[in-house]
């Protein structure tokens, strides 16, 4: 399938969009944006097999912080009953995939997708610090110290479902075939965090022209070798026989 015309880079937008709107309509949980989680749960479901990861770090956190809305939770539920269908066929794809993990595991020089949990975490972790480069990475670090103080959802829960899809892919990978750059679909996250964190009065300006410039210097050069980070690592390529 031609990597030009990938369901990725549009998961990206739906797993922003779920934890926007579910902070967003916990505390205006009007008809507006209710129906904006219902239609964001319900399609990143039908885009991509990470999407209960990414649904549930959100519902994990947004419960920790206190985001219980009746109406915003009963649109989650509608959201994720539309899209529930799709569940079958992730299930049938992991069932179909059998035989390819059989291949891996006795053959791994042949076919991709035999890894240990610890290993996966490992490429995961590679390819976020790739991706985003550390000076954002500690951005981010020091905005979540500051919201865990406060306590603050709209950065809590983008990190948080963020870390449930690192972990679930983790802890994944030795019964299912997945790739470290997956992780790549649930990455900006993590801008939309540090951008929910960034102070809105003193300080504000100075805050976001440092962003901008560790972003334009950082993550922007970054880009350049985008197509590298997105395709599959040499292992995955099977070899001509």
């Amino acid at each position: 399938r031609s990597r030009e015309c990938s369901d990725m880079p549009l998961f990206a937008l739906f797993a922003i969009a779920t934890s926007a709107t579910l902070v967003r309509a916990s505390a205006e949980p009007s008809r507006r944006w209710r129906t904006a989680v219902v239609a964001s749960h319900a399609l990143a479901l039908w885009t991509y097999y990470l999407a209960p990861l990414v649904l549930a770090g959100n519902l994990a956190m947004a419960w920790l912080v206190g985001l219980r809305s009746r109406p915003a939770l009963r649109a989650v539920a509608v959201g994720v009953l539309l899209g529930a269908p799709s569940l079958v066929l992730e299930a049938a794809i992991f069932v179909n995939d059998s035989s390819a993990r059989a291949a891996a595991d006795a053959n791994p020089m042949l076919a991709w997708g035999k890894h240990g949990a610890a290993e996966m975490a490992v490429q995961l972790w590679r390819q976020t610090v790739d991706a985003l480069g550390a000076p954002l990475l500690v951005v981010a670090g020091l905005v979540a110290l500051a919201a865990l103080a406060r306590g603050r959802a709209a950065v809590l829960v983008p990190l948080s479902s963020l870390a449930a899809t690192f972990a679930g892919i983790a802890l994944v990978a030795p019964f299912a075939r997945v790739q470290g750059y997956y992780i790549d679909t649930v990455l900006p996250l993590l801008a939309l965090a540090v951008a929910a964190g960034l102070p809105v009065r003193r300080g504000a300006t100075a805050c976001a022209a440092g962003v901008g410039l560790i972003v334009v210097f950082g993550v922007v050069p970054r880009l350049q070798d985008a197509y590298d980070l997105y395709t599959p690592s040499r292992e995955a390529v099977m070899p001509a026989l």
